[in-house]
């Protein structure tokens, strides 16, 4: 009897010993994140009315926002470019319109998506030239993981008179933006190719970029002439997970 109550008693120790192992995996600290949603107070008094030649993007000298103690993203632009004062060419705008009619082909709509993705405010990213680039950076000057993004095609470049991705859908058509970072690395998101372009919000995943300090977005297509891309070069974003 006392040798079976021996065995009894080394085997509930070790099954003890194992749940403990067991508990000490389930404490591994979790990957803390934070999402740039861009739907504060803060963000929504970012938001220019008319879309074209509002006060905020083509009568002031520069345009910002922060989102400090959360995603730590920010963007700021000049608006006095080679034109002259005033002009949204090259950043990122804060925007809400939602705006699916087709006849609005023009860049008087050009803060305006098709769809909504269940939230009021987002961001279109405008890139201009070389020296009018739209950039996302990291106001503490750390290098963070971006994982992930929501993209979507705005209406504007939709749906434009001259160069609309609309017009352009066949086989080799395509248009797309570079996002890059500072460490070197960088990833093509496909907007429209041959018959078929993004239409509802799309998760993008950014992870392989690894950890960066600003992010450049550049546009490309098919669709150009001696001037650079017919295409108006735009994409709304939202959602922006980053590592904390």
């Amino acid at each position: 009897m006392k040798k079976y109550y021996y065995l009894i008693a080394a085997t509930l120790m070790m099954g003890t010993m194992t749940f403990v192992s067991c508990n000490d995996d389930d404490n591994t600290p979790t990957e803390q994140t934070a999402v740039l949603d861009f739907e504060n107070d803060k963000f929504t008094a970012l938001i220019d009315n008319p879309q074209y030649n509002g006060p905020l993007l083509y009568q002031a000298d520069s345009y910002q926002w922060e989102d400090n103690g959360n995603s730590n993203l920010s963007c700021s632009f000049s608006l006095n470019g080679s034109w002259g004062k005033g002009w949204f060419y090259g950043g990122i705008a804060i925007s809400n319109y939602i705006d699916a009619d087709e006849t609005h082909n023009s860049f008087n709509y050009q803060l305006s998506v098709p769809k909504g993705n269940g939230s009021n405010n987002f961001a279109i990213v405008q890139a201009g030239s070389a020296d009018n680039q739209a950039i996302l950076k990291f106001s503490d000057s750390k290098a963070h993981v971006i994982k992930s993004m929501q993209v979507m095609n705005t209406t504007y470049a939709l749906y434009a008179s001259w160069g609309g991705i609309k017009q352009g859908l066949k086989d080799g058509y395509k248009f797309a933006v570079t996002v890059k970072a500072d460490n070197g690395a960088s990833k093509e998101i496909v907007l429209a190719e041959n018959k078929t372009a993004i239409e509802n919000w799309t998760n993008v995943d950014l992870s392989s970029l690894g950890a960066v300090k600003t992010l450049t977005f550049t546009f490309s297509g098919t669709d150009a002439g001696d001037y650079g891309l017919n295409t108006p070069a735009y994409v709304a974003i939202d959602n922006i997970v980053v590592v904390k």
